[in-house]
């Protein structure tokens, strides 16, 4: 599809398209925030656990520095802007691949996560509510279903591509 058979497309359409990446994108980085805390966790009996010792904050930056940083985030955010206004893209790559790539983007570390959760609860021997079994509950309940949605928002862009 040319880019010129694009604009044929329907506002809403890109829309859809564009509201639905957006909420892949935001539920994977849940999930894998989700895993990178379970993977932290202890293997099973947290009952040994040491408690957190309450003075281990450090000292908060002081205005100056906070000024400084911020600073540094504005200029490299309009230097990432410029690069990407600069950019040329082959004009087969359009809006609806742009989303599709957007919330792709976040795809293949959940499936990672997805292919080293299945692994780990395959091997496991722990007792019962350990955090391989933790893991896989968050697979059934969160990863499986948004894979299962990512699966419906590609045939959904494919279908928009035909059009």
């Amino acid at each position: 599809m040319s880019h010129s058979d694009r604009s044929r497309l329907g506002e809403g359409e890109l829309e859809k398209l564009q509201r639905w990446r957006m909420r892949l994108s935001d539920e994977f980085k849940e999930i894998l925030e989700e895993v990178d805390a379970l993977k932290t966790e202890h293997l099973a009996d947290e009952s040994n656990a040491r408690p957190r010792r309450e003075a281990s904050q450090s000292s908060l930056p002081d205005g100056t520095e906070r000024q400084k940083a911020v600073q540094e985030l504005i200029s490299e955010a309009r230097e990432y802007a410029a690069f990407e206004s600069a950019a040329q893209r082959p004009k087969w790559f359009g809006p609806i691949e742009q989303l599709v790539l957007a919330a792709g983007i976040w795809l293949d570390p959940v499936l990672e996560e997805a292919d080293r959760i299945l692994a780990e609860a395959a091997a496991c021997r722990h007792p019962f509510n350990c955090r391989c079994h933790r893991q896989l509950k968050l697979y059934e309940e969160r990863i499986a279903p948004a894979l299962k949605e990512w699966g419906e928002f590609d045939v959904y862009a494919e279908a928009l591509r035909k059009k």
